[in-house]
């Protein structure tokens, strides 16, 4: 050990102590220190050889002696074998951690080795080497953990969104009343059945039943709080079931069973019809803040049921911040819609999706409204080069590939930057954001296609 810097030095300060030592005991200590220690000549031939772990598949190393080393190893390796006899002749001379791989003669799994080389004189080797095995199968066993925690997790992600559905779909108004008895969470019946126009998350629950109702129900609460049990009873409003949640101290669920009869309105066979859509559907007021949103997109945010995303901007998922929404907004701004709008939506979690936004702006007497339908993009949604793929083929033979290629290069790029004018409203600063290029390459290919007569200001 160096005091001065902490590391671990070669033994030069003690190597009077070794000059003591006979060859026969210097061989059997390499080969103890070891898993293998192989001797090779100048040729690369295998002289001599000692498995001192026990553990290892000797049918590896049978008929080692006096063949080449190389015919050992697997193909990928016999390169590394040139790199254990480099230091033949070179005295002080050491190749380190070199791995090489040993095919297993009846088939299975390689045996991985970690060899170290040093010249012995007279154009011989000495090649140590370190059983890597139990570092391999510990790999193998966490890349197996891994993916069975990802298949796992996936398993409880779609349980997760079948119990969602369910409970968004079920005709039954149901709920989840925090412990100050204040709605956290409620599907589309109890939406519809209590509040038609004014939003039920965050409501005391006092507000929502009969005066004569109130004691009764706080009554059945509180006893489902202390029991930890069920709890139901027969309002004005129908049979009552309270449920505690296990997980969550102080969480309750209610549930009406047979409310009182109310005839279904379109409005609500409307937002049943919307939430039951495999595409996502979110409706925003005039600053894109989610005033509702159906379960297939809060699936794609992450972000929990669509109760819990009402309120945030919806910037926090969709496109790029002050980007997409600017584009979006500027459309809907001078045509009312906007049709087919590529772009992406970023989960919680780190997931991305493309997906295709389809949006209309409507003007109400207290401010204006946006529906936007988000489609989860597909394959098949790619640009494809003006030319058809019949074409192409007819010209293989008449032009060179090289010009081909330049061809459908330049007309999708003429394409994306037209697309990118046409969305961002001739600006060039958001379109060129939209492309990934800056504003110079945007002019500068501007002007390669002739679209418009440009001047860069920033030259």
């Amino acid at each position: 050990m160096d005091a001065s810097t902490g590391q671990t030095s070669p033994l030069l300060r003690s190597s009077d102590d070794f000059e003591a030592l006979t060859p026969s005991v210097v061989a059997a200590l390499m080969a103890a220190a070891a898993d293998v220690a192989v001797v090779l000549d100048d040729e690369g031939v295998v002289k001599d050889l000692a498995v001192s772990d026990t553990e290892l598949p000797q049918d590896v190393f049978e008929n080692w002696i006096g063949r080449p080393f190389r015919d050992s190893v697997s193909v990928e390796s016999r390169d590394k074998v040139k790199r254990l006899l480099s230091v033949a002749g070179e005295v002080g001379a050491v190749v380190t951690q070199t791995h090489v791989n040993h095919p297993r003669p009846g088939g299975g799994d390689d045996l991985p080795v970690l060899y170290s080389s040093a010249p012995l004189g007279q154009g011989a080797v000495i090649a140590l080497g370190r059983d890597l095995s139990p570092i391999a199968a510990a790999q193998r066993r966490l890349l197996s953990a891994q993916r069975q925690s990802e298949r796992e997790h996936q398993k409880i992600k779609l349980a997760e969104a079948r119990y969602r559905e369910y409970y968004q779909l079920s005709a039954e108004p149901s709920m989840f009343l925090d412990a100050d008895d204040r709605v956290a969470g409620a599907n589309f019946a109890a939406q519809a059945h209590w509040s038609r126009t004014a939003r039920l998350l965050g409501r005391k629950v006092a507000d929502l039943v009969a005066p004569a109702d109130r004691e009764a129900l706080f009554e059945l609460i509180t006893e489902a709080r202390r029991s930890r049990g069920v709890q139901s009873g027969v309002m004005e409003m129908g049979r009552v079931i309270l449920a505690p949640l296990r997980q969550e101290r102080g969480v309750v669920l209610m549930r009406v069973c047979e409310p009182t009869a109310q005839p279904a309105t379109i409005p609500d066979r409307l937002a049943r019809v919307v939430e039951a859509m495999p595409d996502g559907f979110v409706v925003t007021d005039g600053q894109f803040n989610i005033l509702l949103a159906n379960g297939a997109f809060a699936a794609m945010t992450e972000a929990g049921e669509p109760p819990e995303i009402m309120g945030t901007s919806l910037d926090r998922w969709l496109g790029r911040p002050g980007v997409d929404l600017s584009v979006i907004r500027t459309a809907l701004a001078e045509t009312g819609t906007l049709r087919s709008f590529a772009t992406v939506v970023k989960g919680e979690l780190g997931q991305v999706h493309d997906v295709d936004v389809s949006a209309a702006k409507v003007t109400d007497v207290d401010g204006d409204y946006v529906g936007l339908s988000v489609r989860q993009a597909l394959a098949s949604d790619a640009v494809l080069p003006t030319r058809s793929a019949e074409q192409l083929a007819d010209l293989v033979g008449r032009v060179p590939i090289k010009e081909i290629v330049r061809e459908t290069t330049d007309t999708i790029e003429r394409m994306c930057i037209e697309a990118a004018l046409e969305l961002s409203g001739d600006n060039r600063a958001s379109a060129a954001e939209l492309l990934g290029l800056s504003r110079q390459s945007l002019y500068v290919k501007m002007r390669r296609f002739g679209i418009v007569d440009v001047e860069d200001p920033g030259a």
